[in-house]
């Protein structure tokens, strides 16, 4: 058993369609920016990467949030100004800026999703936005009908590359909250249908069912819905008006919740997540979001929702634990910066499940099923 149970990787099941994906997402970017680029200054963007288009005086940024750190998907395009048009092209300025933003319906076809043509700026440039969550709405609903004409293949440029890649090419979906932290490399080793390895500090958060990782029940099979994570059952409705969990009677009036996913962090592939809004725009709204969206609405699709004890709703201070968790949650800002140096320096040592360890002598839970 401990050797089962050593801090080991098993190596992941054959899933070629991801590990292509994979390998696309790591490859050379088509758009390369260079070291001397002008790199405008703003506060409201993430730090997405930055890209030229072919005329040069175009930057494009996706960005998903707002001020009120609100949901919203936005597309920011900074155009450089006449400022940097003058040092760039002394000889042969532009004065007009045409470009158009574009998804893809079928590899062959886009759809215009905005258009902006006007006089370059005064000054060094400005941004200019789209809202894109109509657009990822609307792909959702539709992915393949084309209700505008076809781009014509004169226009100086659009997104085709960004929208394919960010939003048609997705295999999985993962919510988390902004205080969870996320082990990536593990993450990615159970959705390719590996393990993950079982250290000391992480045993407490397995049951008796999940305990034996290397069993095929335990790791994670292709299927075409999947929706996954930390799996409460039987969870009551809170009656306190002074908890952020409160919920009223006329809201919803059962004695339990439907089974659901821990809010703190959960994943779906592309399939669940067209199932869930789809069936979300005939279901009425509840105001927690994971109860609503992996509870009510999966419930309401019929959608099998999967526990993994390897997302967990709390932390642990014990950053070995990190070590074999997939997700963990209230971490500050410093101890998010600590799980990620820690998880990324390959000389820590973490401590391995003692040599007389064996399931019958742990003292775990016996997880009840859900329904």
């Amino acid at each position: 058993m401990h050797a089962r149970l050593k801090g080991e990787y098993l190596g992941p099941r054959p899933f070629k369609h991801l590990q292509d994906y994979m390998k696309k997402a790591v490859s050379e970017d088509p758009f390369p920016t260079t070291d001397d680029d002008h790199q405008p200054e703003t506060q409201q963007l993430s730090e997405q990467p930055v890209v030229k288009d072919n005329k040069e005086y175009l930057q494009f940024r996706l960005d998903e949030r707002d001020y009120s750190n609100d949901f919203f998907a936005r597309m920011h395009v900074y155009v450089y100004g006449e400022d940097w048009v003058r040092t760039h092209h002394p000889y042969s300025p532009e004065n007009v800026v045409n470009f158009t933003i574009s998804k893809v319906i079928k590899p062959s076809i886009t759809e215009e999703v905005g258009r902006y043509v006007g006089q370059v700026p005064k000054g060094p440039g400005r941004f200019i936005e789209f809202n894109v969550t109509d657009m990822v709405q609307e792909w959702f609903e539709n992915p393949h009908v084309n209700k505008y004409a076809l781009l014509n293949t004169n226009q100086s440029f659009d997104l085709v590359w960004i929208f394919f890649s960010c939003v048609v090419s997705v295999k999985y979906i993962m919510k988390c909250d902004d205080d969870t932290f996320v082990n990536v490399p593990n993450l990615l080793q159970v959705l390719l249908g590996g393990t993950v390895p079982v250290y000391k500090a992480s045993i407490p958060f397995y049951d008796k069912n999940t305990i034996d990782v290397r069993s095929s029940k335990n790791r994670l099979a292709e299927m075409k819905r999947l929706l996954t994570g930390f799996l409460f059952c039987e969870a009551k409705p809170i009656g306190d008006t002074s908890s952020k969990w409160y919920s009223p009677n006329y809201m919803y009036n059962k004695e339990f919740y439907p089974d659901y996913l821990s809010g703190t962090a959960y994943l779906m592939n592309l399939n669940a997540a067209k199932l869930l809004y789809r069936t979300s725009l005939t279901t009425p709204i509840f105001h927690l979001e994971d109860v609503y969206l992996t509870g009510l609405v999966a419930d309401r699709a019929k959608l099998r929702r999967y526990h993994h004890p390897l997302f967990f709703y709390s932390t642990i201070k014990d950053l070995c634990s990190l070590r074999g968790m997939i997700s963990q949650h209230q971490l500050q800002p410093s101890e998010l910066r600590n799980a990620y140096e820690f998880v990324t320096n390959r000389t820590a040592v973490c401590t391995a499940p003692d040599r007389n360890f064996s399931m019958a002598k742990m003292k775990l839970q016996q997880r009840k099923k859900c329904h």
